[in-house]
């Protein structure tokens, strides 16, 4: 007898995976929020560290216009950035065919898109040309919308903003770029603020409706006036909020088999108790 579907299962695990990723962007960003130096435009640049999450949180690559950029990265922004502004599953359509997973409507998306960077391109012509797979998603003409799977992503980084300057109807930011998994403990249960593992010059635009991203460059911290040097700032013990994301990280952790996987070098062995005992190396993917 064929077991009965529980019809609640794919939304509930589109809700833990919506959740998973708003939560580890909200912890880093209350994280770095703790240890931020309270200046007078300390205000204006959590607003830009705000617009610019969705976009850093994947980490695009450089480019000098949208027009030369990687475009499918800048619509898989566009998308993640309309999935992590909601906060509940009812907000989304879902796709049970042969691509499962939630329907991003193509209207929604473009308007994300033209928010984020602009109109210089056309981007709502191009969706039938370009090629979403490297990022798990696809986009369905027919249901009008791009579908994205039942799986769990790690943010890459967090936005901090160091400097800020004005130029004409150009605002230059200095942008340094926090790793999710940046909280390093040191001696004796303490740990430091975390630091950025890079930096970027995003230029912002002034548009119709307010500034958007025309450009991501590569900068060097000598190049940044305020980045750190060293990691200054010591707490007695890690913020109960980034404690927090262990949690979140277990909800979306695959099932363990008891096996262990290791590259044709590893050596591992498991105990009874299922605990690897001995060396092991693993390949990254």
């Amino acid at each position: 007898m064929a077991k009965k579907k529980n019809k609640f299962a794919f939304p509930l695990g589109m809700l833990i995976i919506i959740f998973s990723i708003i939560g580890i962007a909200a912890t880093v960003k209350a994280g770095i929020s703790l240890f931020k130096d309270m200046t007078d435009n300390s205000a204006q640049k959590e607003e830009y560290e705000e617009f610019l999450r969705p976009v850093v949180m994947y980490d695009p690559d450089p480019f000098d216009d949208v027009r030369s950029a990687d475009i499918t990265q800048l619509v898989n922004a566009a998308i993640w950035s309309l999935i992590t502004q909601s906060n509940s599953t009812e907000s989304f359509s879902y796709s049970t065919g042969d691509n499962m997973g939630i329907l991003i409507p193509v209207e929604q998306v473009t308007a994300e898109f033209i928010r984020l960077f602009g109109n210089e391109t056309d981007i709502a012509s191009q969706y039938d040309s370009i090629d979403m797979s490297s990022h798990d998603i696809t986009y369905d003409s027919a249901q009008g919308g791009f579908i994205i799977p039942i799986t769990s992503l790690e943010v890459a980084y967090t936005p901090e903003v160091y400097e800020i300057e004005k130029k004409a109807n150009s605002i230059i930011l200095s942008v340094g770029y926090i790793g999710s998994k940046a909280w390093a403990e040191i001696n004796g249960g303490e740990y430091v603020a975390p630091q950025p593992d890079k930096f970027m010059k995003i230029t912002l635009r002034q548009g119709e409706k307010g500034y958007y991203i025309a450009s991501i460059q590569s900068v060097n911290a000598q190049e940044v006036a305020n980045a750190p040097t060293v990691a200054a700032t010591v707490v007695s013990a890690i913020p109960s909020n980034i404690a927090d994301e262990n949690a979140v990280a277990e909800l979306t952790a695959p099932e363990s088999t008891g096996e262990s996987v290791t590259d044709e070098d590893a050596t591992a062995e498991e105990s009874e108790t299922g605990e690897l005992t001995g060396e092991e190396t693993t390949t990254a993917a």
